[in-house]
C-alpha cells in the first residue's frame, strides 16, 4: 500500500528481448527496465512479461493499492460528557477513535491512552484536573499519519458549597406549621438545596 500516486517499477531481466508492463513496451538497456506508472485509488493490478527471442515469456504480477485517506479517526468522548461538574483530581476518560484504517495513538492532554481490542475504543486512566475550568484534548493518529483532534471542558469543584441561612434564626419559636426560610447558596457548581428531604427554590 502506498500514498503516492505515481509508483516506480523497476527491474531486471536476462535474455529478454523486450519487456512489457500492463502491455505497454518499457525501454530495456542492459536487462534493466524501469517505468513510472500512474495509480487510480484503490487497488491496482501491474502486470510484467518478459519476451526473449524464441517467443518464450516470462511473467510476474503484484497489486499495489493507492491509499486516498487524509483524514485523521473520528473521535468521540464517552465519558466525562462536555460541560461536566467532577470533584475528583483524577477522572479516566473513554470514547471511540472510528477510522478506516489502524488508529496508532490515542492520547488525552499528551497521555497515551488505552486502545481496545475491538480497534476503536480507548481509555486514558489519570487524567489530573485542576480547581476549576479544565480542557480536555484528545488527539488521535491512523496509520498514515493522519490526526484529528477534539476538546471538551470539565469542571473540577471539590469545595462544598456555603449555605448562610438568613430565617428563621437559630431556636425561633413560631405559632403556624408552615415555616418559611431564607438565606443564600454560593458555590462554583449549580446545586439543589433539600430542606428535611423537600427541595427548595
Amino acid at each position: 500500500s502506498t500514498r503516492e500516486s505515481q509508483l516506480t517499477i523497476s527491474g531486471e531481466t536476462r535474455d529478454a528481448s523486450r519487456v512489457t508492463i500492463n502491455g505497454a513496451g518499457v525501454l530495456l538497456e542492459d536487462n534493466h527496465f524501469t517505468m513510472v506508472k500512474i495509480l487510480e485509488p484503490g487497488e491496482n493490478q501491474v502486470n510484467i512479461v518478459a519476451y526473449d527471442l524464441a517467443g518464450n515469456t516470462a511473467e510476474q504480477g503484484f497489486t499495489a493499492t493507492y491509499i486516498v485517506d487524509n483524514q485523521g479517526p473520528e473521535l468521540t468522548v464517552q465519558s466525562p460528557q462536555d460541560g461536566s461538574y467532577l470533584n475528583t483530581p483524577f477522572i479516566t476518560v473513554s470514547g471511540k477513535a472510528v477510522d478506516e484504517y489502524q488508529v496508532i495513538s490515542v492520547r488525552v492532554n499528551g497521555i497515551l491512552a488505552e486502545l481496545g481490542s475491538d480497534g476503536e475504543s480507548f481509555s486514558c486512566p489519570g487524567v489530573s484536573l485542576s480547581e476549576g475550568s479544565n480542557t480536555l484534548t484528545i488527539t488521535g493518529i491512523d496509520e498514515w499519519d493522519n490526526t484529528s483532534e477534539l476538546q471538551l471542558t470539565v469542571l473540577l469543584d471539590t469545595q462544598p458549597a456555603v449555605l448562610h441561612l438568613s430565617e428563621p434564626v437559630n431556636n425561633s419559636f413560631f405559632n403556624s406549621p408552615g415555616v418559611l426560610f431564607k438565606g443564600e447558596i454560593t458555590d462554583s457548581s449549580p446545586v439543589t438545596l433539600e430542606i428535611n428531604g423537600i427541595a427548595a427554590a
